[in-house]
């Protein structure tokens, strides 16, 4: 991933800004206008659809829809080269090895963080009503963790990251993506009486999403949390060239996300606590923050370390 010249900056993230506001607003209009439509038809799949899923479901399907259907136009502008370019490109064992690294790392962190919410009883061992909890916690581990993990990196890291940095800069490409990364997972209508209101207060509902609360507390710090994630993934891709090592700490951070969902409940006795936070990924907390800080700082200093060894291997082949 190379830096290009200065004149192809403007262009190219004029692009993607289209692509990200065409899909979000885009997207909503078209959803709230097909929602309205059914509700007021009063039967019909449309409005059986609506009845089942819920209005936000399907705005939030529409968006992601309209983004796949803009997205071979967005790869094309910004240089993808097809299947062959997806990031997964290396050799077997190099694969594994660093899918078990970032695997191991997941399980670390979020089990550090878990014990800590333990500890200070942020947290309790607590099944909800769930037939077979650890056949639940295997699926979220085996399916859920692996699907997620691998879908997201190709799209977000294999694809759009590593597309971008050659047509922008690697630091400026993370910072894109990671701030996307992290917004898409709010960005969804939270109350269904929106529909009532028109096109307007759909539009600013989708964007606004999950960010407003219902004491109407932004949330920040999840945001920011998520948007570290993200940096840490696309610099993990920077540091191998290939993305499995952030698809095995994605896939192994999900699995222990689904696991503690599953197997603990919030303390609600304990006030809650800055630091630790109470949901099952502790993006809430600052903590997770911290963590995320630290292994960023490793993955930097492997990349400095790289950088060093190869200059090194150059300068012997020189001589």
């Amino acid at each position: 991933m190379t830096e290009t010249s200065s004149t192809s900056l403007p262009r190219t993230l004029g692009i993607f800004l289209f692509f990200a506001m065409a899909s979000l607003v885009g997207g909503a209009v078209i959803g709230a206008v097909l929602v309205r439509w059914g509700l007021a038809s009063g039967d019909g799949l449309l409005f059986s659809l609506i009845e089942n899923h819920g209005g936000p479901t399907i705005v939030r399907r529409i968006q992601t829809l309209t983004a796949i259907a803009l997205a071979p136009w967005l790869l094309k502008q910004i240089g993808w080269k097809g299947f062959s370019d997806l990031g997964w490109n290396t050799s077997k064992a190099e694969g594994l090895r660093s899918a078990s690294e970032g695997y191991a790392a997941g399980l670390l962190c979020m089990g550090a963080l878990c014990a800590i919410a333990f500890f200070f009883d942020a947290r309790v061992y607590h099944v909800d009503d769930v037939a077979s909890p650890w056949l639940k916690v295997a699926s979220g581990f085996i399916i859920t963790g692996i699907g997620v993990g691998i879908l997201e990196e190709l799209m977000a890291r294999g694809v759009l990251f590593r597309s971008l940095a050659r047509s922008t800069t690697p630091w400026l490409a993370c910072l894109l993506t990671s701030i996307l990364f992290s917004y898409v997972h709010f960005a969804e209508i939270e109350y269904p009486v929106v529909f009532e209101q028109g096109l307007p207060a759909v539009i600013r509902a989708s964007l606004i999403g999950e960010f407003i609360l219902e004491n109407r507390s932004p949330l920040v710090l999840e945001f920011l949390n998520l948007a570290m994630l993200g940096t840490v993934f696309c610099r993990m891709v920077t540091l191998k060239g290939h993305i499995w090592l952030a698809v095995g700490f994605h896939a192994s951070a999900v699995g222990m996300i689904k696991a503690i969902s599953v197997l603990t409940n919030i303390n609600y006795d304990v006030p809650r606590s800055p630091w630790i936070g109470h949901n099952s990924g502790f993006l809430d907390g600052i903590l997770c923050l911290i963590f995320l800080g630290l292994l960023l700082g490793i993955v930097e200093f492997r990349i400095f370390r790289k950088g060093q060894d190869q200059q090194k291997e150059e300068t012997s082949a020189e001589l």
